[in-house]
């Protein structure tokens, strides 16, 4: 990227003024200069407009010491310059002579690390590559038609080894004790389900018996209730029939008495009570 260094300027080249401008004319666009960078919409970055403030600032003072006694001060505008410092940011790209050096190094370096890395991905294809060949080397002669049973036995029993390890944490010598615990597993399993479903019968036993037991004390507790009511009404009714022959006996003593004190009023005689 292209930078640039500016070059010093006059007074009357940094406010746009031609030489012969009165210093009135300096003074009002130096204070609109200075309000234009001050308010923020000159849309430069935050150090070349300091940087360009600092140096309005400075070159407005050094026309401001020189003797006041021309108007227009043109035969002063050779010797009132502002020189810049030696790398300012460019007002075209933004770029300084540093950061291009800087970025030319960076470049240097990326180049040769690209290099590097192109040499080491190189090597190590042709590593990966040599050893690809050797392994289908290995794999042709492992692959004979009098090996590919054994392997596919091998590989099968390495699968069942691996899958149990999985399963059980326990890594098995061979295929066939692997197959003796999995027969194992599978009668202690039976074993515990008879057991569980044994224990289950009885605790349906159980539970029946309690039910049979609890069913057989509310009947005795009904027919208890009910041989007690019926008790009892036997015993109202007895004492009801009781009552009912007192009350007749009575009535018969009576009518009996009123007969008798009847007769003996026709035979005049004082009847009795």
């Amino acid at each position: 990227m292209a930078y640039t260094i500016a070059q010093p300027k006059t007074i009357f080249e940094l406010l746009g003024l031609p030489p012969n401008a009165t210093r009135a004319e300096v003074v009002t666009a130096y204070q609109a200069l200075c309000r234009h960078f001050e308010s923020g919409a000159h849309g430069l970055s935050a150090s070349l407009a300091e940087y360009k403030l600092s140096s309005l600032h400075a070159a407005m003072h050094a026309y401001s010491s020189v003797d006041a006694g021309s108007e227009t001060g043109s035969s002063r505008a050779p010797s009132i310059m502002i020189a810049p410092p030696p790398v300012i940011w460019s007002e075209i790209d933004g770029e300084s002579p540093l950061w291009a050096k800087r970025r030319q190094k960076f470049a240097i370096m990326s180049s040769w690390t690209s290099t590097g890395l192109k040499f080491l991905l190189g090597f190590l294809g042709i590593v990966f590559l040599f050893k690809m060949m050797f392994s289908f080397t290995a794999i042709q002669a492992h692959t004979a038609p009098g090996n590919l049973e054994a392997m596919s036995r091998m590989s099968e029993d390495k699968i069942i080894i691996e899958e149990y390890f999985r399963e059980t944490g326990y890594r098995a010598s061979s295929r066939s004790e692997v197959e003796a615990l999995q027969a194992e597993e599978k009668r202690k399993e039976e074993e515990r389900r008879i057991e569980l479903q044994a224990q289950r019968e009885e605790e349906a036993k159980q539970r029946e018996y309690e039910r049979f037991v609890e069913e057989s004390r509310r009947i005795g507790e009904n027919v208890s209730r009910q041989v007690e009511q019926i008790e009892q009404q036997e015993a109202q009714q007895k004492e009801q029939e009781e009552l009912k022959r007192a009350y007749q006996e009575q009535e018969r003593i009576r009518m009996e008495q009123e007969r008798v004190n009847a007769e003996r009023r026709r035979l005049g005689m004082q009847p009795v009570y």
